[in-house]
């Protein structure tokens, strides 16, 4: 990222500050939401899109939000309150799977991998 916006740069001191930002998203559809949300890290996608990781209040679940989808963006007051524990280890576990998949075939998926769903990451 060469030059944050103003949403950008909102959301950046919300991860650093642990506080909520309230934002209206517009999704692919067009469509319009206002969300309350807890944001823990920027990312991006394969098709180089920046998104920001959170915790939506709205569903109570992690969601993604690309960030030129973020029409916007302000400051809510309080403090994170959902805790990502669960989803961040499940995470983390897909991250390692992930990761072992690349050293063993660069290219992708191989034929004799097993398969892996987020549920087997409670157990870890």
């Amino acid at each position: 990222m060469s030059r944050l916006t103003g949403i950008d740069e909102t959301v950046a001191f919300a991860i650093g500050a642990e506080r909520p930002v309230v934002i209206t998203y517009v999704a692919a559809s067009g469509e319009r939401t206002t969300r309350t949300i807890e944001p823990y890290e920027f990312a991006s996608t394969g098709a180089g899109h920046l998104i920001v990781r959170t915790m939506d209040r709205r569903s109570g679940m992690p969601r993604a939000f690309r960030l030129d989808r973020i029409a916007v963006a302000s400051l809510a007051g309080g403090e994170f309150e959902m805790d990502r524990s669960t989803y961040q280890r499940q995470r983390d576990a897909l991250d390692r799977v992930r990761e072992e998949i690349a050293d063993v075939a660069p290219g992708g998926w191989y034929e004799d991998a097993m398969r892996w769903t987020p549920g087997d990451a409670l157990s870890l």
